[in-house]
């Protein structure tokens, strides 16, 4: 049912044409692929190089982003001639609203998780603030793609850790599909580290259970930084766009300086990270002040969320003290609990490490969209430990805790689905906002 809420919500939003709109950035960019690049392949797997065009800056990371860009344009100029597209129509519609649902789906069950836990958690992500942002801001493709390539590389190793479960042997051929994915996500957006670092928090056995398999990725994260510094910068120059030379890139080039590192340093910890993680905190589990709404009907939701959210919290710790319940030493929910952090952290220092000195501030739309893969896949752990944990001691007939329990349990479902619709009725708001900043 909230799977169905959800999706209907998103076409409900896409219908109203109002909902989408273009970032100015991409005006800049946009005549030259009309007036400059013919459609063919060659064209535009070459321009996709052309930096001077498509980042200015002294820096060559995302030419597969360029090059999806221009042929995003040619289709967007294709549908005009049957009829006027919403603002923010682009081919990454086809992996943010379709097939990335299905690998998300399909990779909670592969770690053991319940279907109707995984269908929340799925509709969770589709009403994220930053997930929605993806089809609703028409920006560069490279986010949307990262968020594609995060999901569906978790998918892979989740098959091959099935795999390794059960001792059986690794077929070399999806280890090698992983690592080149894993490369190839590098020239989509660099912020592909984070495919990595969950990789290593959910499938450590994948690895490190083989000398061999660390070698390959130790040697995939080396390529892809050598990559940016000499393979691309030469591929340009042989094009005919000039070579740029990342460590003059502005952001590297002033943190050079032991001074400017310091005050970076500063911005970034207390300006950056801490202020992005409340945000992002606040506007995934919609604890904003309920009194800000117009609709007599938003607040009492929120009052509703912030009750389940205090229920949540007290049985949490009064499990916790009492020792009865394990929640936070069960794997799965502890490896849940350590990828949002690290994707909260790495997120954050990536994406503001180029603003370190202003202290910008940026919350979960679009520059966070990661974080809504994390957040759903920790609901779906959270939800998943709470029912095992339900099923044990119904089992068990521990008649003292069974109320304990599903109170738990109700608070939870009720808290994960006042989210649901929060995040439905919140981002219209959070969207035209954004829009107006810009």
């Amino acid at each position: 049912m909230l799977l169905l809420i959800a999706y209907s919500s998103v076409l409900f939003l896409l219908i109203d044409c109002s909902s989408g709109w273009v970032q100015p950035e991409v005006y800049r960019w946009k005549s030259y692929i009309v007036n400059n690049i013919p459609f063919d392949l060659p064209s535009i797997m070459a321009e996709g190089f052309n930096w001077r065009v498509f980042e200015i800056a002294e820096r060559l990371t995302r030419p597969l982003s360029s090059s999806f860009e221009i042929a995003d344009t040619y289709f967007r100029g294709l549908v005009w001639n049957y009829f006027p597209p919403m603002p923010s129509l682009s081919l990454t519609f086809i992996f943010s609203l379709i097939l990335g649902p299905i690998f998300f789906y399909k990779f909670c069950l592969n770690l053991g998780i319940r279907k109707n836990i995984a269908k929340t958690a799925l509709a969770y992500m589709l009403v994220h603030q930053g997930y929605l942002s993806l089809i609703f801001m028409y920006f560069r493709p490279a986010k949307a793609m990262i968020n594609f390539l995060l999901i569906f590389i978790l998918y892979l190793c989740s098959r091959i850790n099935i795999h390794i479960m059960k001792n059986e042997s690794i077929p070399k051929l999806k280890i090698g599909a992983i690592y080149s994915l894993i490369f190839t996500a590098f020239f989509f957006d660099e912020t592909a580290l984070i495919i990595i670092v969950a990789i290593l928090i959910l499938f450590p056995k994948l690895v490190f259970g083989c000398y061999k398999r660390f070698l390959l990725g130790a040697a995939t994260l080396c390529a892809a930084g050598l990559s940016y510094l000499y393979l691309l910068p030469t591929i340009a120059g042989f094009l005919g766009f000039g070579s740029p030379n990342l460590l003059k890139y502005e952001v590297l080039s002033q943190q050079s300086n032991p001074i400017w590192a310091l005050k970076g340093v500063k911005n970034l910890l207390f300006m950056n990270i801490l202020t992005n993680t409340r945000l992002a905190l606040i506007e995934s589990f919609q604890l904003f002040n309920p009194f800000q709404y117009q609709s007599l009907a938003q607040i009492l939701l929120s009052i509703f969320l912030f009750t389940s959210v205090i229920i949540l919290i007290v049985f949490f710790c009064f499990a916790l003290f009492r020792k009865k319940y394990y929640f936070f030493y069960k794997p799965l929910i502890y490896q849940t609990m350590f990828c949002l952090f690290f994707a909260l952290a790495i997120n954050n220092f990536l994406l503001n490490i180029s603003s370190s000195y202003e202290g910008r501030v940026w919350g979960l739309y679009w520059y966070g969209t990661y974080i809504s893969i994390f957040f759903s896949f920790f609901i779906a752990g959270a939800l998943e430990e709470i029912a095992k944990q339900s099923a044990q001691i119904s089992k068990l007939s521990l008649f003292g805790y069974v109320l304990q329990i599903n109170i738990l349990k109700a608070a939870s479902w009720s808290f994960v689905s006042l989210c649901i619709i929060l995040s439905i009725l919140n981002f219209k708001y959070i969207n035209c906002a954004t829009h107006t900043l810009h």
